[in-house]
């Protein structure tokens, strides 16, 4: 018997069909909370270069997501590029966070 899903970008939705199909995957109360903003985020991110998101809001979604996949146990290491600091806080300044990358020094 073939599965069909609804293609989606919407965090909320993808959230919703895993719960609704049984899926062996433990869904935070955070990730739950936040699944529109994440992917208003991503989607203004996407189509908007000028879109800005406060360091300290996008400090604390790295922690949640991290909380989210090491409790699903999801791993994967990190490429060596992403683990340079100036591509991982890219484009900071006064505690805000642009989806543009700054020229790397």
């Amino acid at each position: 018997m073939a599965l069909l899903f609804q293609n989606t970008h919407r965090i909320s939705k993808l959230l919703q069909m895993v719960i609704q199909n049984g899926a062996n995957l433990v869904v935070t109360q955070w990730l739950d909370d936040h699944a529109e903003m994440l992917s208003e985020w991503g989607a203004e991110s996407r189509y908007h270069m000028d879109f800005i998101v406060e360091k300290r809001k996008t400090d604390c979604a790295i922690v949640q997501i991290e909380n989210f996949l090491n409790q699903n146990g999801i791993r994967q290491q990190l490429r060596e590029e992403l683990k340079n600091v100036q591509i991982m806080t890219f484009g900071t300044h006064n505690g805000m966070s642009s989806s543009k990358p700054s020229p790397l020094m």
